[in-house]
């Protein structure tokens, strides 16, 4: 499903519900996995992107290697922001070669809660890029 309710802005949202069959049962798992997305352009060719997500996958059974207890369940959340600038909007005087450039940053937060200690993990990426685009 996809919402633009300014010519600028754009909010996507997606539902998935997963299924992995796998040899061992404890690989085995049923999900479900929501996102929203929302795209904004900002004046002189910037823009930021955003991003959140939950998932939830239930195993079909226990990992003898994780000793005893329930079947896994996890709890994935994900948070995502990156912003991007033209490099000539930042300095209009560079040379024509750095048309169809910019400078990208993102921060991202991926956070997985699961009944299983080995699982829960909290992670954290910054990324600074550039990026060129090249017709032919």
């Amino acid at each position: 499903m996809r919402h633009r309710y300014l010519p600028s802005q754009r909010i996507t949202a997606a539902l998935e519900v997963n299924r992995l069959a796998a040899v061992a049962s404890f690989y085995s798992y049923n999900g479900v996995h929501l996102a929203l997305d929302h795209e904004w352009r900002l004046p002189h060719g910037q823009y930021l992107l955003s991003h959140l997500g939950y998932a939830f996958r239930g195993y079909s059974g226990r990992n003898p290697l994780d000793g005893g207890g329930n079947d896994r369940r996890d709890h994935q959340f994900r948070a995502r922001v990156l912003y991007g600038v033209p490099i000539l909007a930042l300095h209009a005087g560079l040379p024509r070669f750095f048309d169809r450039t910019a400078l990208t940053a993102s921060v991202e937060a991926t956070v997985n809660r699961s009944n299983v200690r080995n699982y829960d993990t909290t992670n954290w990426k910054f990324a600074v890029g550039i990026t060129k685009r090249f017709d032919f």
